[in-house]
């Protein structure tokens, strides 16, 4: 299967578990995740904030968040008061 990627600036569709389709902007190319060295895409979610999700889509056609994805996101998560574990 032959992924395109989408260009900077593209809204595309992305599962983010209860929300189905919520739209992001494709801010950079194709990066590696630093935990799991898997491809993602660095996008902006519609308040602003940065968000990684898996470069290829799944078979709906959807990109799920990496933050899902990912086995190590455990080690990326903050603590209540905003720094990593």
């Amino acid at each position: 299967m032959t992924v395109r990627l989408p260009a900077a600036g593209t809204l595309i569709p992305v599962e983010t578990g209860p929300l189905h389709g919520v739209f992001v902007r494709v801010t950079a190319p194709v990066a590696r995740c630093a935990s799991c060295k898997a491809r993602i895409l660095w996008t902006e979610t519609p308040r602003g904030n940065r968000m990684p999700v898996d470069w290829k889509p799944a078979a709906d056609g959807l990109r799920r968040t990496h933050f899902a994805t990912c086995p190590q996101a455990g080690a990326w998560r903050r603590s209540g008061k905003g720094g990593r574990r």
